[in-house]
């Protein structure tokens, strides 16, 4: 995350690749029916209601939602590590291991509209 969007290479890759036709459109349904997950990692811990930051970190991912329901795909829970400019390698490794789990999942928890 950076600036509270994502960041200009992954902005540029969206705009080359989920394209009309393919992505979205009356033809556009190569992703129909996948899962899209995001991983994300802000630097600060302080996200949410009478925090520096009034917004939870999924409200932030809002737009990202509204383009998984734009182009077909099931938008899961994102994984989501506040205080990543600070973690020590032992919360790191212990968030590894957390994500991994979540990985393996038989089935991730899909979102629903505003949630």
């Amino acid at each position: 995350m950076y600036w509270y969007s994502g960041t200009p290479l992954l902005k540029k890759w969206e705009d080359d690749v989920l394209t009309y036709g393919w992505a979205y459109g009356s033809d556009g349904n190569a992703l129909h029916g996948k899962e899209l997950l995001v991983a994300i990692t802000p630097g600060a811990d302080n996200y949410g209601a009478g925090k520096f930051v009034p917004y939870t970190v999924h409200e932030l991912l809002r737009p990202f939602q509204t383009m998984s329901n734009l182009i077909g795909t099931k938008f899961v829970t994102p994984f989501v590590t506040t205080g990543a400019s600070s973690i020590s390698d032992e919360d790191l490794a212990k968030r590894v291991k957390e994500y991994a789990d979540y990985l393996s999942q038989d089935e991730l928890k899909v979102l629903g509209a505003f949630e």
